[in-house]
């Protein structure tokens, strides 16, 4: 990673290899030569101070995340990723997920800007785990230059990065990331996207999630070609800033999760469409979460007008500990749409059918795997591979998947050292993700730990979530939580939704109407509902619905509630003593 930019500064030392916007005009540059210079600087100052890491990286949307994060390779040292902290952070949540990391990584060491730190310290210095970390502002460095540096001996196998991951389905671990995963990794999707030298990145995602990180920093560096970064912040406010963003900068790859697409299309003004020009944009990336078909023809049939052509939909499957990606569409074509049996999925079965209605279950390609990689579907009760036509664990081999959980050999063990029982073949990445193949393209049908499973029958979450925000337009999309909860040995379904406005709602119809569209939807009863604000359910840094953390706002009974129903099976005390905090 320290020789990519080093070449980059020596080949093209004068060219803008990232730009931050902070509105329509304001923004702010840096060229490889000046990313080389910073990174000099602040490996220089770690070096001094004799640091071994791992370094926590916490900054703001902007481009010191970017210095920093070299920095810390240039030093030889290995930072963490996958934590945010600002004004609008909820102090409490931020201060014990910093204790969680301190104690889980040892850490002693914390790299932000002078600005973060003088907001962070005061909070920070009233918890004593946390008051005896050094804090280093990397923006305001003084008495070093770029001389000073001292280039550490670093192996092509060693460990680069540790990244945290979203966290959706349980607590956050980080993944250990080594110099050759992320080089391998950004040569796979080199070859995926098919990138050319008029290529322009454009990304409002984090950067410091794996996805942000990737798309938004890595990824452009190592094609040689200019990312356009822009704060989160701004596209939750507005989402039409993004898009006016790819039109005025021309930028040909951007992306999100599917999320966003609806988000889009929902709010975007049609009045603001004739100053939209999203001819330039050949890689619309679409992962992290589930995607629709409904999310794709929407969005092209909104945005068409403004030069936006369907074909440029590139769906992806991904996961941390596999580095960001693992199979892809294909350049210049709408992705692939198919129709399958739903009652036949639900007992892991693949049946294709012609026509879509209540009983069928439509799906869009994730692509086929990526280059030097090897997808196994593998029945995850019994270790064997699934039959052609079977549903099954997605299992991962290549030089991309990570080297394991930092200080977590139990969780390394169990996830990244699958082997198939009937050939002894591994070790492989237990994805966790349940998926099969289709026509030689994979298609993702959920989460393994988040299956509800009644009466022998396996539902995912997503497609019941999906049925209650469509019965009302007072749900808001995309912000309802779908899981089980465990009572003597059955699991009983329990629906938490955000409602957009309390205001003249009958809330007490709405939980009915909830009850009886699941019922007839999915013939499944509900055991509880909670109608909660809007902007309160738990999501992961990239938009992903936390359904663990959901559960534990139920059973603690500390969600943001308006309303809720529950019957009689979940209301005891006991209950509470189910609650995994």
């Amino acid at each position: 990673m320290v020789d990519l930019l080093r070449s980059r500064a020596l080949q093209k030392p004068d060219q803008e290899a990232y730009i931050f916007l902070f509105g329509e005009k304001a923004q702010d540059c840096l060229s490889y030569s000046q990313l080389h210079k910073q990174a000099c600087l602040i490996a220089a100052s770690l070096q001094r101070l004799e640091v071994t890491g791992p370094i926590l990286l916490i900054y703001p949307p902007g481009l010191d995340f970017i210095a920093s994060l070299f920095g810390c390779l240039y030093a030889g040292v290995v930072p963490i990723s996958g934590f945010a902290y600002s004004q609008q952070s909820s102090y409490q949540r931020s201060v014990s997920r910093m204790q969680a990391i301190t104690l889980y990584a040892h850490l002693q060491m914390v790299l932000t800007t002078e600005s973060n730190m003088a907001l962070m310290q005061p909070l920070f210095d009233k918890t004593p785990d946390l008051k005896s970390l050094h804090w280093l502002a990397t923006d305001n460095i003084k008495d070093l230059t770029e001389s000073d540096w001292r280039e550490p001996s670093i192996s092509s196998n060693g460990l680069a990065l540790l990244q945290y991951t979203s966290a959706s389905t349980t607590a956050p671990k980080s993944v250990m990331l080594t110099h050759d995963n992320l080089l391998e990794q950004m040569r796979m999707i080199d070859i995926a996207l098919k990138h050319t030298s008029e290529d322009k990145y454009l990304s409002w995602l984090p950067t410091f999630h794996n996805i942000g990180l990737m798309t938004g920093v890595l990824e452009p560096l190592y094609a040689g070609v200019p990312a356009i970064l822009m704060s989160p912040i701004r596209f939750l406010q507005d989402p039409a800033n993004w898009l006016h963003a790819i039109s005025t900068h021309k930028a040909t790859i951007s992306g999100s999760p599917n999320f966003a697409y609806d988000l889009c299309v929902r709010k975007v003004n049609p009045e603001e469409h004739p100053n939209l020009d999203l001819s330039s944009w050949r890689l619309a990336l679409n992962s992290s979460e589930p995607v629709r078909r409904e999310t794709l023809r929407q969005f092209k049939a909104v945005f068409e007008s403004c030069g936006f052509r369907a074909e440029s939909f590139f769906p992806y499957y991904g996961l941390t500990e596999a580095t960001a990606m693992v199979s892809a569409g294909s350049i210049s074509r709408f992705p692939k749409i198919r129709t399958f049996d739903s009652e036949a999925l639900q007992s892991d079965k693949v049946l294709p059918v012609r026509s879509q209605n209540k009983n069928s279950k439509v799906l869009v390609s994730a692509g086929r795997c990526l280059i030097n990689q090897r997808i196994k579907i593998v029945n995850p009760y019994y270790l064997s591979e699934s039959l052609v036509g079977e549903v099954g664990e997605i299992w991962i081999s290549g030089p991309n998947v990570g080297k394991g959980y930092w200080n977590r050999p139990k969780e390394t063990e169990q996830v990244f050292n699958g082997y198939l029982s009937s050939t002894g073949e591994g070790p492989f990445l237990r994805s966790g993700d349940l998926g099969f193949f289709h026509e030689g393209e994979l298609f993702i049908v959920g989460h393994l730990r988040d299956v509800i499973r009644v009466n022998g029958v396996n539902y995912q979450p997503q497609d019941i979530e999906q049925t209650v925000e469509q019965s009302h337009s007072a749900f808001r999309p995309g912000c309802g939580a779908a899981f089980a909860v465990e009572v003597a040995g059955s699991q009983l379904l329990v629906i938490v939704q955000e409602v957009v406005s309390s205001q003249k709602l009958d809330l007490n119809a709405l939980i009915q109407l909830v009850r009886e569209t699941v019922m007839l939807d999915h013939e499944l009863e509900v055991h509880a509902v909670v109608l909660i604000k809007a902007g309160s359910i738990f999501k992961t840094s990239s938009g992903k619905i936390q359904r663990h953390a959901c559960r534990v706002g139920f059973l603690s009974h500390s969600l943001r509630t308006l309303a809720e129903w529950r019957d009689e099976q979940l209301t005891p005390p006991r209950l509470l003593d189910h609650c995994e905090v």
